[in-house]
């Protein structure tokens, strides 16, 4: 089976999101996907309520806002806290089962990484449709995933 999926995705549960779970549903069907990881911030509430709802895969994650930058953790079933340094959170992500992924590593305004992106990561989000300075953010995320040798997501 083949499986297309967005690995991050807010919802309402998110202060950045007006999308509800009912609209997810609808247009992850539309777009073809057959699982969505919800990523709302600093929180799962919302994933975890909308995979008992849903026929949809739903993976269920959360992007933590580090005290470095926001860092995605996607198939969790807790809340890792937020405020800890990078390496922190990677290590309560894993510790969780969860696998960890460097989102929007260099785009401008959005809690981005920078530096702080490195091989402890399971993937770099590459391609982030909001990242600002788009080209810029994208090419600099691929560099790091090539010179770390990580997966890139998108």
């Amino acid at each position: 089976m083949q499986v297309k999926a967005d690995l991050h995705v807010h919802t309402i549960y998110s202060h950045d999101s007006l999308i509800t779970p009912k609209d997810l549903v609808f247009y992850a069907r539309k777009r073809g996907l057959t699982a969505v990881a919800i990523t709302d911030h600093d929180t799962i509430e919302g994933a975890l309520k909308i995979a008992k709802e849903t026929d949809r895969l739903i993976i269920p994650g959360i992007e933590v806002s580090s005290r470095n930058g926001h860092i995605i953790g996607l198939n969790l079933q807790e809340t890792v806290p937020k405020g800890l340094s990078s390496d922190e959170t990677i290590d309560k992500i894993h510790d969780a089962g969860g696998i960890a992924v460097a989102c929007h590593p260099f785009a401008l305004f959005k809690g981005s990484l920078g530096k702080h992106a490195n091989a402890n990561f399971d993937a770099i989000e590459t391609i982030n449709s909001s990242a600002f300075l788009f080209n810029r953010s994208t090419k600099r995320a691929q560099e790091i995933a090539d010179r770390f040798g990580i997966s890139r997501v998108a």
